[in-house]
């Protein structure tokens, strides 16, 4: 599929245009400058044709500090991928220095660019921004994100430039990659594409949009989601980290199999664990990735992971593994756990289900009630959530923890659900 990237300098209105093209909320929306900072890939349809939409950080071509830098090589290794490009600007404001120092890079790109002016939501704005010819392009579309005026003007202009036979990908399998704040989740997914697709950085809080990265792995589609690191509720400084909560509770709910990943030099946090029982508490697929283990001796690696494993014996069901993204090693290990949990995520037949009930009447005696002996009479499995089952007894029951725990453990003998959170409902 083709790829349209979104550009501009920041705040002229580049994740409102993304999110307006895809009619909802993906990029996040502020009116503080610099809000996006990693590529965000979406797949966007108009009529009967199927393309890429990327939003870019805001460009600031000649501001030195190393976040800005890291800003503007991301917008640079999107116009090198990209087979259209959609230069935003800001009627409001006006022409503005930095928007020529923008056209300037992009007149030496050969493919098509159209110039559209954001907030031209009344008629002098709209033709105020005729002044945006001045940049060079012979297309400038006057719009409006937040009134939803010129999007279809500007998606007809980019129709032209699309193939006929234009069919979505298949959806792969989703990996998110979630934890705190500078454990390495970019550094990871960075590892794996072998390039710089998400920007990494020592500043904690580096990424705050979640950002798509596909790539193909032993002939399946791999979706890794780099998630923007969770903090605290309490060191929330300010709303966009609410947002940024959002986002990746998002990641979290579209994904196959969760990544937690724990920094291993340092002692596990109680953020962390609030981390995993997010997860846990959506019932979704899960593995304990322990990064930085080449800033550990080798003879406390076995030390450190025995550590983790007893401070998260809540976690028992998922694999834990120790990587370094630094190094590479066990980044692969990450993803062939994840095809494995995936694949075990099957419908159990009635015989497995069957087994499981007498394996509990059998062994877990449910007491009385009116002087009847209380047993499990059925087990079901929800088959769009194959973790989630249904405990049907006799009569009306209280179903004390442990009795839960020796259920779950009967289900997870007779059948593998490594990785897999079990939901139980009667």
């Amino acid at each position: 599929m083709k790829k349209i990237v979104i550009i501009g300098r920041p705040n002229v209105g580049k994740s409102s245009l993304f999110n307006a093209i895809l009619k909802r909320k993906i990029a996040i929306i502020d009116n503080k400058p610099g809000v996006t900072r990693d590529r965000n890939y979406a797949v966007a349809q108009f009529n009967d044709k199927y393309f890429y939409i990327i939003d870019t950080g805001g460009i600031i071509p000649d501001n030195e500090d190393d976040l800005s830098k890291s800003v503007f090589r991301q917008v640079e290794f999107a116009i090198q991928e990209a087979d259209i490009i959609i230069f935003i600007t800001d009627s409001k404001e006006g022409l503005n220095p930095y928007d020529k120092d923008i056209a300037n890079i992009l007149r030496n790109v050969n493919i098509p660019v159209f110039v559209v002016a954001n907030k031209a939501d009344n008629e002098n704005r709209a033709m105020g921004a005729m002044e945006f010819h001045q940049l060079g392009f012979n297309d400038i579309i006057p719009i409006s994100c937040l009134h939803r005026i010129g999007i279809y003007d500007l998606l007809d202009k980019v129709y032209e430039y699309l193939p006929d036979k234009n069919i979505p990908e298949v959806s792969g399998l989703h990996i998110a990659i979630i934890g705190k704040p500078n454990v390495g989740k970019s550094s990871y997914v960075n590892k794996i594409l072998n390039q710089e697709r998400v920007i990494v950085s020592e500043i904690p809080g580096t990424t705050r949009d979640s950002t798509d990265s596909i790539i193909k792995y032993k002939n399946r589609k791999i979706i890794l989601i780099d998630t923007a690191g969770l903090k605290h509720k309490a060191k929330y400084k300010e709303h966009i980290d609410y947002y940024m909560f959002l986002r990746t509770v998002d990641s979290i709910s579209r994904a196959n199999v969760v990544v937690v990943m724990i920094d291993a030099s340092f002692d596990l946090t109680v953020q962390d664990k609030r981390i995993f029982n997010v997860v846990k508490k959506m019932g979704r697929p899960v593995i304990i990735v322990l990064n930085k283990s080449d800033l550990l001796p080798p003879e406390l690696r076995k030390k450190t992971r025995e550590y983790f494993e007893k401070e998260l014996h809540f976690a028992s069901f998922a694999p834990f593994l120790l990587i370094s993204t630094l190094s590479g090693k066990g980044v692969y290990k990450v993803i062939d756990t994840a095809i494995e949990i995936n694949n075990n995520m099957k419908i159990l037949t009635s015989k497995n289900l069957k087994d499981i009930r007498d394996d509990i009447n059998e062994k877990l005696p449910f007491g009385l009630k009116y002087k009847r002996a209380i047993n499990l009479r059925n087990i079901r499995q929800n088959k769009y959530n194959p973790n989630h089952f249904n405990l049907q007894f006799n009569m009306k029951i209280d179903v004390k923890d442990f009795q839960l725990k020796y259920i779950e453990k009967a289900i997870r003998k007779l059948y593998n659900f490594k990785g897999i959170p079990i939901k139980l409902h009667w």
